[in-house]
């Protein structure tokens, strides 16, 4: 049936209330679908060395040398292997971000204007 013959032998309001239910069901499974979603990326997950390199798209021996020289978060707890944190290998890409130029001007204007209301201070 089409819409032009459900509006010809249908009440008007059953059809948009009929409509408005299908939308609501949508959003829900929407809704859900992004909750669930959310939720498994959010857990943490222990990786080897393996999994590491491959995540953060670097060779293994690269791997090895940054956990010797301790600039990236590793886990040793039998002594011998070595496991990463997933949300730990994100904070540390996070840690590691280089600002903008834009970020960079805003900073160097309020060092200026801070310095020239300190240098106003002083003279008073």
């Amino acid at each position: 049936m089409s819409f032009e013959q459900e509006l010809i032998t249908e009440n008007p309001f059953a059809i948009l209330v009929r409509r408005m239910n299908r939308i609501e069901s949508q959003n829900e499974q929407i809704l859900n679908f992004l909750q669930n979603r959310n939720a498994t990326t959010s857990t943490d997950e222990v990786l080897t060395i393996q999994q590491a390199a491959k995540f953060l798209d670097l060779t293994t021996q690269t791997i090895y040398s940054l956990v010797s020289a301790r600039k990236i978060p590793f886990s040793k707890p039998t002594g011998s292997r070595l496991y990463f944190s997933r949300l730990e290998l994100i904070e540390w890409l996070k840690m590691n971000r280089t600002s903008t130029v834009q970020e960079q001007a805003f900073m160097y204007d309020q060092t200026k204007s801070l310095r020239r209301s300190n240098k106003g201070r002083k003279a008073a």
